[in-house]
């Protein structure tokens, strides 16, 4: 059985246990507020950083759209410009086309077609035949159309003669029209061109040798030039 001495040394032992222990607590907690004082600022300064990290990402990207930004206005600038010069020079070539095409209009003369009645057969083939160099008219279609221009006596012509080629099943060529009309309407003297042009001779003056000359070599076809100088 123990005394009260003993129970008493055992009780102040048991307080001073209790205060040991105390003053430990009172020693972790103060260890503890320290680390937990210490991970707060740490925290903080993490906070710190992700918000600076944020503010610089957020920054560059602003700066990488304005750049992009800048480089699309550029790209669409510069092909603006280089559709407005495209544009421009196919406008320039267009209107020199067009210029050129309304100076050929302009510069192609107007030649009408004469009438024939039975006079003065020579010139009035000659200007027929300037008639078709202008208009670019085929040989295939020059009787056709010579055709309308024939009156009077001509035309009464016209009729016969078409009417004998149709009978025989021929066509009138274009040289064959011009054989008949200077056989009917033109000197007989001159009617083989071919001929008349081996055998012309000057007999007057050399203005009136070349003037014939030139009338009768405008007739005849596939001659030489070498030919033609040769025969004058």
């Amino acid at each position: 059985v123990m005394t009260n001495r003993e129970r008493f040394d055992a009780l102040e032992e048991s307080v001073r246990s209790l205060g040991n222990g105390q003053h430990v607590v009172n020693e972790n907690m103060a260890k503890l507020e320290l680390m937990i004082h210490d991970l707060a600022g740490q925290l903080e300064r993490v906070n710190h950083h992700t918000r600076r990290s944020r503010t610089l990402r957020s920054t560059l990207a602003g700066m990488g759209r304005s750049t992009s930004s800048r480089d699309d206005d550029d790209k669409r600038s510069r092909g603006t410009r280089a559709m407005r010069t495209t544009r421009h020079h196919g406008d320039r070539r267009m209107h020199g086309h067009r210029h050129h095409r309304e100076e050929h209009v302009r510069a192609k003369p107007k030649i009408t077609m004469p009438t024939f009645e039975g006079v003065d057969p020579d010139a009035w083939l000659s200007g027929a035949v300037q008639f078709f160099k202008i208009n670019e008219v085929h040989k295939s279609e020059r009787v056709q159309i010579v055709a309308y221009y024939l009156d009077g006596e001509a035309n009464t012509w016209w009729q016969w003669v078409s009417h004998v080629y149709k009978n025989k099943g021929e066509q009138i060529r274009w040289r064959d029209f011009e054989k008949e009309l200077i056989a009917r309407f033109g000197s007989s003297e001159y009617y083989d061109y071919d001929e008349a042009l081996t055998k012309i001779r000057q007999t007057g003056s050399l203005r009136d040798y070349q003037k014939e000359f030139e009338r009768i070599a405008s007739r005849v076809r596939d001659w030489p030039e070498k030919a033609l100088v040769g025969a004058f």
